[in-house]
């Protein structure tokens, strides 16, 4: 496939996941491994793309004031360590066990969406909750059962080439009920964060890298990210939360026609 209808692909694939402050590495992951790179190869040049996409879009999050940082200091480390190792281990894996664990991926993320749909109310297992008013709701946040999907969701994340968004939204908005907005703009500096230590792992333990496709994906998903970011700013809660919903079906199709090509 020539390389510039591919750049086109990653810069349509950054523009949509980055409005919905996803990395997109549900949809890099199959494609490079269709267009003809290795699992392992395609998983370190997805974290990349998803750390492209995820740190333009964040810069536009962020000046918008929509970023919960305390949310982030919460979610985010245990996400981070755990990618980082899922990243450095995933060379142990064979191509087929990887394969597997991503489709198992795109099925759970599906479940997890589907009954985060409704309008949901904060989950309050443990005492060690906080409480959180971000972009004019206030929510609860507790911290035992937040920090430790968000490590599961790392390793996974990390082993696959995924940033572990489409777990991350759904965990926010399900599990402590926070505005779709607040879940979106959060999720997009915690991806881009876990996909640099999920990078980070796939290079310490990769001898060669593919400079090229690396600068040109790159500028590709820093041009999609920028503008899907852009757009969802000027997207109602509502019409997000609609738009993730249609995402999750189209990957639950994607990943049905894919299990049979990869």
């Amino acid at each position: 496939m020539n390389i510039i209808v591919i750049s086109l692909f990653f810069v349509a694939i950054s523009f949509v996941f980055s409005m919905l402050g996803l990395g997109g590495g549900l949809v890099y992951v199959p494609l490079l491994v269709i267009i003809g790179f290795s699992m392992k190869e395609a998983s370190m040049l997805s974290l990349f793309a998803i750390f492209m996409t995820t740190l333009m879009a964040s810069i536009n999050f962020i000046r918008s004031k929509r970023v919960d940082w305390s949310l982030f200091a919460i979610m985010e480390p245990t996400t981070a360590i755990t990618a980082f190792i899922g990243g450095f281990f995933a060379i142990k894996f064979g191509e087929h066990a990887l394969r597997l664990l991503l489709v198992c991926a795109l099925v759970v993320a599906g479940v997890i969406t589907l009954f985060s749909g409704k309008k949901a109310k904060a989950v309050k297992l443990t005492q060690l909750c906080i409480r959180r008013k971000v972009g004019g709701a206030e929510y609860l946040v507790d911290l035992p059962i937040v920090a430790g999907l968000s490590g599961l969701v790392g390793f996974i994340a990390g082993m696959i080439g995924i940033a572990g968004g489409v777990f991350k939204v759904p965990i926010m908005v399900a599990i402590c009920a926070v505005p779709m907005d607040v879940a979106v703009a959060t999720s997009a500096a915690m991806v881009a964060t876990t996909a640099a230590f999920g990078l980070s792992g796939h290079l310490a333990s990769t001898p060669h890298v593919n400079l090229l496709f690396i600068l040109i994906f790159g500028v590709a998903c820093l041009i999609g990210g920028f503008l899907g970011s852009k757009c969802a700013l000027k997207v109602r809660r509502e019409l997000l939360r609609k738009f993730y919903f249609l995402l999750m079906i189209s990957l639950a199709l994607w990943v049905s026609l894919t299990s049979y090509i990869l």
